[in-house]
């Protein structure tokens, strides 16, 4: 079960019938997920990159993901594994160093990335998204 910081009281129930059966509890922090400038952000790159090679911003995200993994853990049938995640489980720190990666090939590449920060980040981002390519 997750519980959010706003739903403490069902969290308390939860945990006291649990104990009630005997039973164990693993509690652990949840990351806050990336923030909607990284997500703007990296689909930028990935349309940039798809508009210069003639790809879809979704098969570059792909190819993204197989380029650099980043992977979770798992258990089934008690033994663990190891499962690539996508962009959407990015915490903030997986997903910024995830961009960091992506810009930095992009750009070894010969694509023109701008910075985030970069005026010509947002115009770049205004441009694709009148077109409907973000």
């Amino acid at each position: 079960m997750i519980y959010k910081p706003s739903q403490r009281e069902q969290a308390i129930i939860f945990i006291d019938k649990m104990f009630a059966k005997k039973k164990w509890i693993k509690i652990e922090h949840i990351p806050e997920s990336k923030t909607m400038n990284q997500l703007r952000y990296i689909w930028l790159v990935f349309t940039i990159v798809a508009d210069d090679t003639g790809n879809e911003p979704q098969d570059i995200y792909e190819y993204y993901l197989d380029r650099f993994p980043i992977y979770k853990e798992i258990t089934i049938l008690d033994e663990e594994k190891k499962i690539r995640i996508s962009l959407s489980q990015f915490s903030i720190e997986q997903a910024s160093h995830f961009i960091d990666k992506v810009v930095i090939d992009a750009r070894q590449e010969g694509h023109v990335i701008p910075d985030p920060q970069d005026k010509a980040a947002l115009e770049a981002y205004n441009y694709y998204k009148s077109k409907g390519l973000i």
